[in-house]
């Protein structure tokens, strides 16, 4: 995967992001339901751009990258990976007593390959996978989850 602008490889490309724009817009159109103006704008200016001859997947901001996946499938493989990475780091925090104050913070107490192997059963993997993926992502060891793109805010 190459380099780009993003703040993490784990949050969504720009990409990504316009290509669930797009899917918003389709499901929008289909339903007969009102679009905001911005996303008027922006549907009316790319069909008119393309009428034109400029290049369709530009205009609409679904170019990809040298090496970036177009597919909604190859997202959500990734998204699984790094949810399963984050999973593992909750699993593998010790355990505490429940009168204790940091019972909230309490994990399962197991090991990286007990967290591995559950962590591949539940997310569809082999333990390779995600051990290889843990090693080369120091930054997924953490139990906190990443926001869904359905959060991201909406470029005006």
């Amino acid at each position: 995967m190459t380099k780009s602008n993003r703040l993490s490889e784990h949050e969504p490309s720009a990409l990504e992001l316009s290509q669930y724009r797009l899917r918003n817009i389709a499901k929008l159109l289909g339903d007969r339901s009102p679009m905001d103006d911005v996303d008027v704008t922006f549907i009316a200016n790319a069909l008119k751009n393309i009428g034109n001859g400029s290049d369709a997947n530009a205009e609409l901001g679904v170019t990809g990258g040298k090496g970036q996946r177009k597919s909604k499938e190859s997202a959500a493989v990734r998204q699984r990976k790094i949810f399963a990475c984050h999973w593992m780091a909750s699993v593998m925090r010790p355990v505490y007593p429940e009168d204790s104050p940091q019972y909230i913070d309490s994990g399962l107490g197991i090991g990286l390959k007990e967290a591995a192997y559950r962590a591949a059963k539940a997310f569809g993997f082999t333990e390779d996978t995600l051990l290889s993926y843990w090693h080369k992502h120091p930054e997924l060891h953490t139990p906190s989850f990443p926001a869904p793109i359905t959060s991201y805010p909406r470029e005006t």
